[in-house]
């Protein structure tokens, strides 16, 4: 017994598509490896609207390359970020949805993963600002 991939159109097993109810058995339309493109092809396109907003480039650092940007939570309050269930990780796709939803709050800026990560290890400053200045312009 088989079901047909709404957006592949093959017949596959069951077993390929996603329980969208476990208890009451329900699977989803499309297989696995379409569910798994369509969802990284919707995660792009909110990524694109994110970072067309605030910027393609570090604002601490100046970097350029697009595989290194992220976005940052300006005043280091990210773990205020829940999604509606109240999970504490939600999904980039889901996180970018809520910065759409919020309206593109000045909350969050573009940093490259080094300036991230900098500015974690260091109690909310980056290693490149001095004493003086602060990631949060």
């Amino acid at each position: 017994m088989g079901k047909v991939c709404k957006i592949c159109q093959t017949e596959r097993p069951l077993s390929d598509f996603r329980f969208t109810n476990t208890e009451k058995g329900h699977r989803g339309s499309y297989c696995r490896l379409c569910w798994k493109e369509e969802n990284a092809r919707r995660r792009d396109s909110l990524r694109k609207r994110v970072f067309g907003h605030y910027g393609w480039v570090c604002a601490c650092c100046s970097e350029k390359e697009i595989i290194f940007l992220t976005i940052d939570h300006k005043n280091n309050d990210g773990h205020k970020d829940k999604t509606r269930n109240g999970k504490w990780r939600i999904s980039m796709r889901a996180f970018y949805g809520n910065i759409i939803k919020e309206g593109y709050p000045d909350k969050y800026q573009t940093l490259c993963m080094n300036c991230q990560w900098g500015k974690r290890i260091n109690y909310g400053t980056c290693p490149h600002q001095n004493d003086t200045q602060n990631v949060n312009k």
